[in-house]
C-alpha cells in the first residue's frame, strides 16, 4: 500500500512523494521512499500519512475521494499537465499560470459556453469566465453589488485573470457591436495605472506595485469607474 508523505530529500521541490508502507506500529508508520538516486526508510506519525486518490484528475478538488494537501497538489499537477489550468475548490477557482499561450482557452466561443450556466456545469470546465458569470447572475438576481477577489503571488497571473474577467463582464453586459470597443477602451487604461510603478522580480518582469479596484456598472450607458490605486502594505508606491 502506498501513501503520500512529506520527504523533501526525495521529493525535492514537489515536497510530497509516494511512500510504500512497510510496517504499522500503533500510531507510527514505517514507509519506504525512493527516487532514481536513493531509497530510504522513514518512521513517521500516522497523521502525516495521506491516502492516495485512485481516480484521475477531477475538475473540483472537493470531488476527490481523499481530500488533503498532497491530493490537491497532485490533482492540480495532473490537470496542469493537460493544459487545464483552472480547478475549483467549491466556489473558489484556482488558476495556475502556464507561462505560455494555450490555444482556445479564451474567446467568445468559450464565453458562450459559460453564459447562463452554473459554476459546476460549464461545458468548458472550471474557468475564470464561469466565476464572472456567477457574479453577473447574482447581480441580476439580487440587484446588488458583487465583488470578485483575485489574489496570488507575484507572477501568478492576477493581471491576466483580471483582464479576462473584465472581458467577460463587458461581453455579457454589452451588445455585440459595442462590446469589443468598450473592452479595448477599458484595457487601454492599464498603461496609465501601471505608470504608478511596477518592479522586476525573479518570476515577473512587470510586477505591479499597487492594488487595483475596478467597478464596472451594469448599465450599458454608464462608464466604468476606476478607483485610485490602492498600495498594499507590502507593495508601497
Amino acid at each position: 500500500m502506498y501513501v503520500w508523505v512529506k520527504d523533501p530529500s526525495i521529493a525535492g521541490s514537489d515536497l510530497y512523494t509516494k511512500g510504500h508502507i512497510l510496517n504499522i506500529n500503533a500510531n507510527k508508520i514505517t514507509v519506504e521512499t525512493s527516487n532514481n538516486v536513493k531509497t530510504q526508510e522513514l518512521i513517521i506519525p500516522s497523521q502525516d500519512c495521506f491516502h492516495i486518490c485512485p481516480e484521475g484528475d477531477v475538475p473540483d478538488h472537493c470531488q476527490l475521494m481523499f481530500l488533503s494537501q498532497p491530493t490537491m497538489l497532485e490533482n492540480t499537477r495532473k490537470r496542469f499537465a493537460q493544459d487545464k489550468i483552472y480547478t475549483l475548490v467549491g466556489e473558489i477557482l484556482i488558476a495556475v499560470n502556464p507561462f505560455k499561450w494555450i490555444a482556445g482557452i479564451y474567446g467568445v466561443d468559450v464565453m458562450a459556453q459559460c453564459k447562463g450556466k452554473k459554476l459546476y456545469n460549464t461545458p468548458c470546465g472550471p474557468h475564470v469566465y464561469g466565476t464572472a458569470e456567477k457574479a453577473y447572475a447574482a447581480m441580476k438576481r439580487t440587484s446588488g453589488n458583487q465583488c470578485i477577489v483575485v489574489s496570488g503571488e507575484s507572477g501568478a497571473g492576477k493581471t491576466e485573470a483580471n483582464r479576462q474577467l473584465m472581458n467577460y463582464l463587458i461581453w455579457r453586459g454589452s451588445d455585440a457591436e459595442t462590446s469589443q470597443d468598450l473592452t479595448n477602451k477599458i484595457m487601454d487604461c492599464n498603461p496609465i495605472l501601471e505608470a504608478f510603478g511596477n518592479a522586476k522580480t525573479t518570476r515577473n518582469k512587470n510586477s505591479s506595485r499597487f492594488g487595483r479596484y475596478v467597478r464596472p456598472p451594469p448599465c450599458r450607458a454608464a462608464p466604468s469607474r476606476w478607483s485610485p490605486p490602492l498600495p498594499p502594505p507590502s507593495h508601497p508606491v
